[in-house]
């Protein structure tokens, strides 16, 4: 009953019996309907799902979602199974796999499969991606100074580069500069790396400095420096400093520094200076074995000579007795005087006027000025000369019989003085060698009585050149 042909049977075995009555009375008869359940279930799996690694590891957490099921009979099972990135141990079975599980990076393929009671299955998949966007970390070398050893221009570097991340697979990459253990050139350079992942994601560049010294450059200690002369005379420029292997002087032209020809010394001297070199600059370049040191430049300051001009006072040109004096006219003024007669220095003689002068002191005058600038100059010679005369000069006169004769005599020339009293006795007789014109020849006859003398000059050769009458006076 409630199973008449046409109803609706569950899945499994039904008996079914039927009953036919008429008036002669009732017959029964059963038998067994059984349904079976050939229906596969349905299954709508995720759509696929992207994430990204979580911090500090090569895996990220990712939420996992039913799929959608349904079935005409009731679901009994559901599993999964995993593929790709994650390949190994599926979760348990179970119809209920919501949850969180962390996937490594890569693509995990999740494969779905619901059964029902009649073992009918269905499947479907989806795919967890877990992206590495995570950039790696470099850290480079600290900054480095180093000194180039003896004889060499170049120092070889070793330095570490390191680099972390999340996943395997990080290496760095040499952006620019020399790689650890190359040979570095004196001076600063800059080294920069980067690292990259499996992924490609890049770090930030990373940079240090190599600084290598010079451990043979030149060093200066005693730098060039201002020089000021007079014109007319030579300046040297000087610099004092440690491993030169060669100098190159250098003057500024105005435009450019220009190398002096053959001034490769660590001095250099401007020979003959003058005016028109005044504030001229020069420098020197120290070749070392591996850099060029240039010195400060020093500058050239050429005072002019001063100007000296001599005038004789009264006449240049003497007689016995006769004095003049010689003025010197000095420009710019204030300095100091150094005169010369005849080549030999006077002593005493420093002023802009020398006197008195007289026929004893008769040749050639100079001096020799120095302004207060140090600068020095020589005059041109002043000639004090005598005129020539056929008197004879007998001085004092009167005197106490000591006196003086001179005459126009010629250099060298023999002379004798005789000397005679009023009665014409000879009383006194003397051979001079003359020196230069009107020499001076002494006589001494004091111990002669008071009265008139006639005073006489004889030449070598016995002619009388002269007479003159003198009183002698106690």
């Amino acid at each position: 009953a409630g199973n008449g042909s046409g109803s609706v049977l569950n899945v499994g075995e039904t008996t079914v019996t039927v009953t036919a009555t008429n008036i002669c009375g009732t017959a029964t008869c059963s038998f067994r309907v059984t349904v079976v359940d050939t229906q596969n279930p349905t299954i709508i799996c995720p759509a696929n799902i992207q994430a990204n690694t979580d911090a500090g590891i090569c895996a990220g957490t990712v939420a996992t979602p039913n799929p959608i099921i349904a079935d005409n009979c009731a679901v009994t099972e559901l599993t999964w199974t995993l593929t790709g990135a994650n390949n190994g141990s599926s979760p348990a079975t179970g119809i209920n796999n919501v949850g969180t599980r962390l996937f490594n990076k890569g693509t995990t393929t999740i494969t779905y499969t619901v059964k029902d009671a009649a073992g009918n299955t269905a499947t479907c998949s989806y795919t967890i991606t877990v992206r590495d966007v995570e950039i790696p970390v470099i850290t480079c070398s600290p900054n480095i100074t180093v000194t180039t050893q003896a004889g060499l221009c170049v120092a070889e570097v070793a330095y570490t580069i390191t680099a972390t991340d999340n996943c395997p697979g990080v290496t760095t990459q040499l952006v620019s500069g020399p790689a650890s253990g190359a040979a570095f050139p004196i001076g600063t350079t800059t080294v920069t790396w980067r690292a990259i992942d499996a992924a490609t994601n890049t770090s930030a560049n990373c940079s240090f400095t190599v600084t290598v010294l010079d451990g043979q450059l030149p060093v200066i200690s005693t730098q060039p420096v201002n020089r000021t002369v007079c014109s007319g005379t030579n300046a040297t420029f000087s610099v004092v400093a440690s491993n030169v292997i060669s100098y190159q002087w250098q003057q500024w032209n105005g435009t450019t520094w220009a190398n002096i020809n053959g001034a490769t010394n660590s001095s250099y001297t401007v020979n003959n200076v003058n005016i028109g070199m005044n504030t001229n600059s020069f420098r020197v370049i120290l070749n070392g074995l591996c850099t060029i040191v240039i010195s400060n430049s020093a500058s050239l300051y050429v005072n002019s000579l001063p100007t000296i001009a001599l005038s004789a006072v009264s006449s240049s040109r003497l007689l016995p007795g006769q004095r003049t004096s010689i003025n010197a006219v000095a420009n710019p003024t204030g300095g100091s005087y150094v005169w010369s007669l005849n080549g030999t220095t006077i002593n005493g003689a420093t002023t802009a006027v020398i006197n008195p002068i007289t026929v004893d002191e008769q040749g050639s005058y100079m001096v020799t000025y120095t302004d207060l600038n140090g600068c020095t100059t020589k005059s041109s010679p002043l000639i004090i000369d005598v005129q020539q005369s056929e008197k004879l000069w007998v001085y004092p006169n009167p005197n106490k019989g000591e006196f003086q004769v001179r005459f126009y005599n010629n250099f060298g020339e023999p002379a004798t003085v005789m000397v005679y009293n009023s009665a014409g006795q000879l009383v006194y007789k003397k051979l001079s060698v003359t020196g230069v014109a009107y020499s001076r020849i002494d006589v001494n006859i004091g111990y002669q009585s008071p009265g008139i003398y006639i005073v006489k000059l004889v030449s070598g050769n016995g002619k009388e050149l002269a007479a003159k009458q003198i009183i002698i006076s106690h």
